[in-house]
């Protein structure tokens, strides 16, 4: 049975609704830290024990993957898949027809990714420059103090030396989106090498290391020609979006109902963000779509 990995830190209610979508498949709960975990138990929900403080954009978003996926890995048998998703994604057609496109191809790991090294120049900088969002917590969307230290971090970033190509070694970095599912198989055999010290040290302050840190292990893997693309191609132009592997996704807002023809005729399996309220009305009509679960029992 597929094993999903969902990583939260807001809105039990919604996470508890996307667990019962997921249901009865097993999902692997990373609740932050600072958030109380009680209010997001629930049937087939498996909580990570070891939980991460995480910060948006920093290396404990790592930590928090890494854990999780510890936790998938006592679950999942041999042959299934291990589905990432967050708090703020939703089916947007049945689990059924997701699985099935699962193993259309045998081994296939739905993980689609470019070579940083080769693209665009904001792009680059994420690897090349010294990103400190664990030191200094911050996102450029919010104001207040965060945006004050965004733009500490962005200036930091910006006068810092760049690391040189020999800084990756043997590897060649990149980047893609969060949000892939891997073969139980694969995900045990890149496990240890996203936990080591050698890879925090690579990656520790990029910026986003959850979009590069199991897609560089990925593609510089005997497991690279199992995936979409079958070798590290040049990202070029590309943004991370693109490579969003089987998710619609809303842009710089979260989704609402007028967005339910978009996602709909988009084919793809899950859509994100949703965040309540404003996405309640457009998460029912697709839980009408998919399922007959009433998400009314899951509001307490």
């Amino acid at each position: 049975m597929t094993v999903y990995v969902v990583l939260a830190h807001r809105d039990p209610v919604a996470t508890r609704c996307l667990a019962s979508m997921l249901s009865p498949r097993p999902v692997v709960l990373h609740v932050d830290a600072r958030v109380a975990v009680d209010a997001f138990r629930g049937e087939n929900i498996h909580l990570v024990p070891d939980r991460e403080r995480v910060h948006w954009a920093g290396y404990s978003t790592i930590k928090a993957i890494n854990a999780a996926m510890r936790v998938a890995l006592s679950l999942a048998r041999p042959g299934e898949y291990v589905v990432m998703l967050s708090g703020e994604c939703f089916p947007a057609r049945p689990l059924a027809e997701f699985e099935e496109f699962l193993f259309l191809v045998p081994l296939r790991q739905h993980c689609d990714g470019g070579g940083m090294l080769e693209s665009r120049p904001d792009s680059l900088a994420r690897i090349t420059q010294r990103w400190l969002f664990d030191l200094f917590p911050c996102r450029p969307d919010v104001g207040g103090v965060k945006r004050l230290k965004w733009q500490i971090v962005k200036t930091v970033a910006r006068l810092s030396a760049p690391r040189p190509r020999a800084h990756w070694q043997d590897l060649s970095p990149v980047g893609g989106s969060l949000w892939f599912a891997l073969t139980r198989e694969c995900v045990a055999e890149l496990l240890d090498q996203a936990k080591s010290h050698r890879t925090e040290r690579m990656f520790r302050n990029t910026y986003g290391p959850d979009e590069l840190v199991w897609h560089t292990l990925l593609y510089n893997s005997r497991w690279v020609s199992h995936t979409p693309e079958g070798a590290i191609l040049p990202r070029g132009e590309r943004r991370t979006r693109s490579y969003a592997n089987f998710h619609y996704l809303g842009k710089d807002r979260f989704l609402d109902l007028a967005d339910y023809e978009a996602i709909k005729s988009s084919g793809m399996f899950f859509c994100r963000k949703l965040r309540s309220p404003g996405s309640d009305s457009l998460k029912e009509r697709l839980r009408l779509d998919v399922s007959n679960t009433n998400i009314d029992k899951y509001v307490r």
